[in-house]
């Protein structure tokens, strides 16, 4: 860059696509599932230790989600993973 410095850069604001404050959790879950989120992207690379791209996918055509697994169900819920206890 031509002399600029950090300071001078423009501050992008996030896109909102919709307001979630009043959705009911299913509303949510659907706007969710039409795209790909950061919490996604591991799982596509394979990294994540909580679901694969097999459950993301899985995820996303409202086939299965994680949750109905009763075995990752509630680290999932949690946030953690058993595997690291």
């Amino acid at each position: 860059m031509s002399g600029s410095n950090s300071a001078e850069r423009k501050r992008h604001e996030p896109l909102v696509l919709v307001e979630t404050a009043d959705l009911s959790e299913e509303d949510w879950l659907d706007y969710r599932r039409r795209g790909i989120g950061g919490s996604d992207v591991s799982a596509i690379f394979g990294t994540s230790p909580f679901r694969t791209a097999r459950d993301l996918y899985y995820d996303k055509l409202n086939i299965a989600s994680v949750e109905d697994d009763e075995a990752t169900g509630l680290p999932w819920k949690w946030g953690i993973c058993w595997s690291l206890w």
